[in-house]
């Protein structure tokens, strides 16, 4: 049988030499803190042990979604069409249930209080809202591309 002292010495060598460390640190850090005359003012300043994401950012749009298009994230619509020979250039979208909407320039879309900003041949440009990682409210732009059809693509191989 091993001999429990063989394995653990004794601590009280232990105890010894940590509180004679204890003692001389003691000693340093008063030497160090009368040295030092910067005293932080935390006036004005943000908490940094608040986290910044528990916080949530007010609504976007804060009223209700007025039409249908309002209702869908923009990445759940799909850009079917574009009509652009016309004075006002026009594009048919569509929601995941195959129900098609036309929209025109400043056409609200998307839950983020999005409008439609322009309508290009084969893209509509929407300028959406949001808030960032500081609270304050910035804008975006969200492209919609026309989707190129299966035959045209096989037709620029060739």
């Amino acid at each position: 049988m091993v001999s429990l002292l063989y394995l653990f010495p004794p601590l009280t060598l232990f105890a010894q030499e940590e509180g004679a460390k204890g003692q001389e640190l003691s000693s340093e850090p008063s030497a160090i803190s009368s040295e030092l005359s910067y005293v932080y003012d935390p006036a004005g300043k943000r908490d940094p042990f608040l986290p910044r994401l528990g916080v949530t950012p007010p609504p976007v749009c804060a009223e209700e979604p007025q039409t249908p298009l309002q209702g869908y994230e923009v990445g759940q619509l799909k850009l079917v069409g574009v009509i652009w020979n016309l004075q006002e250039p026009r594009a048919l979208v569509e929601d995941g249930a195959g129900m098609g909407y036309i929209i025109t320039r400043g056409t609200p879309i998307g839950s983020s209080c999005g409008a439609v900003k322009s309508i290009e041949p084969g893209q509509v440009v929407i300028e959406e809202y949001y808030y960032d990682f500081y609270g304050d409210r910035q804008a975006r732009e969200v492209f919609m591309e026309l989707a190129a059809s299966p035959e045209k693509k096989e037709g620029e191989n060739k």
